[in-house]
């Protein structure tokens, strides 16, 4: 079956998960880890004819942007430069500055308490 159809990802949903389950499984025993990082998917992703697709798993990854991943500002401008979707990049963008905001050194975030 092909798992690259972008007509059938788009309008059947049993395909979606076919096709994002299909794709994960295969990372995983291509890797031979059950927990996969950006690195591993990023250039199975690129690789990918469907853009919505693409867009999709993606979107599936955003937890990659944050403090825990040590690469995370090379994962946000691999992200930023496969995604599509000005909306979800907008997100993307949030989520980069937000993990930026937070990095040991930077000033804290100000707070109006009140008592």
């Amino acid at each position: 079956m092909d798992l690259d159809v972008e007509s059938d990802f788009l309008f059947t949903n049993e395909y979606k998960q076919i096709v994002l389950n299909q794709f994960y499984e295969l990372m995983n025993k291509d890797n031979n880890k059950s927990n996969l990082t950006a690195k591993d998917v990023i250039p199975e992703i690129k690789a990918l004819k469907s853009q919505n697709i693409k867009n999709h798993l993606i979107e599936n990854s955003v937890e990659a942007i944050d403090m825990n991943n040590a690469n995370y500002e090379k994962t946000y401008h691999d992200f930023l430069s496969i995604a599509t979707d000005s909306k979800f990049k907008e997100s993307l963008t949030q989520k980069y500055n937000a993990a930026n905001e937070s990095q040991p050194g930077k000033p804290s975030i100000k707070f109006d308490y009140e008592n």
